[in-house]
């Protein structure tokens, strides 16, 4: 991983932080930056010991969207447009699909693969001058289908059709009305929201916590196997140790 472009924070008790580090193109997503974060969500996914995962920008920008610059070279090499897609595929699901919650610490403009990466976070806290948008249409290309069924999933169908067909810029009050986040919160206080909402997420039970991803996925890409497997976790956990455990200390402290 280059400490230069995407750099790695502890921040305790597992909650590790990635930042997006080119604040002079805004934190642009070219092809090796998309490679770059892959390796390195993976490399954490393997290590194990991840409670919590926070993903943010350097700068004033979470994520311009694609570096424009380098679009029509990237689609021009053999295989262009199906490694474009890939490139970006494979990153975006190995950080819905990482085995720990994670948040998305919006600091500034979230753009196009930027406002992709948000939306594959289990859960957005943003800055309240962030910015949100889904120009794709504008450059005449579209969303893949399970980004665009997460955006519908946070925002509705039709706010979901009516920002990416219009490639509408919004706020953070906006985009906090429209569900796209959570929380929308003084710049000088998002760190210290951030990490309070990681401590949540990391306190959570791995498993359970999982599930309800896992469960959102399903109602957004219908899977009858995994249905299956999801519904026999309803009961599985109930009987689990960790479930009878945390229940206890519950009760030893009312």
């Amino acid at each position: 991983m280059s400490e230069e472009l995407l750099l790695e924070l502890d921040l305790g008790a597992g909650i590790r932080q990635l930042t997006l580090n080119r604040p002079e193109q805004r934190n642009a997503l070219d092809s090796e930056q998309w490679e770059r974060l892959t390796a390195a969500l993976r490399a954490l996914a393997a290590v194990g010991d991840v409670s919590c995962l926070i993903l943010t920008g350097s700068g004033t920008a979470f994520a311009s969207g694609g570096d424009i610059s380098r679009f029509l070279e990237e689609v021009r090499e053999p295989n262009g447009p199906k490694r474009f897609r890939q490139r970006i595929r494979e990153c975006l699901d190995a950080l819905y699909d990482f085995p720990a919650p994670t948040l998305a610490k919006v600091n500034g403009a979230a753009i196009g693969g930027g406002m992709e990466l948000a939306l594959a976070c289990d859960v957005r806290v943003a800055s309240e001058t962030a910015k949100f948008s889904i120009p794709a249409a504008r450059f005449g290309m579209v969303m893949a289908l399970p980004d665009f069924a997460r955006l519908a999933a946070s925002v509705g169908i039709d706010r979901a059709r009516f920002l990416t067909m219009t490639g509408a810029v919004i706020d953070a009050a906006q985009a906090l009305s429209m569900g796209l986040v959570q929380q929308a919160i003084e710049p000088e206080r998002l760190d210290e929201a951030a990490l309070k909402l990681a401590r949540m997420l990391a306190s959570a039970e791995r498993e359970a916590a999982l599930w309800f991803r896992q469960a959102a996925k399903l109602m957004t890409q219908p899977d009858a196997q995994q249905s299956e497997r999801l519904r026999a976790f309803e009961e599985a956990c109930l009987a689990g140790l960790e479930f009878q455990t945390r229940v206890r200390h519950v009760l030893s402290r009312s």
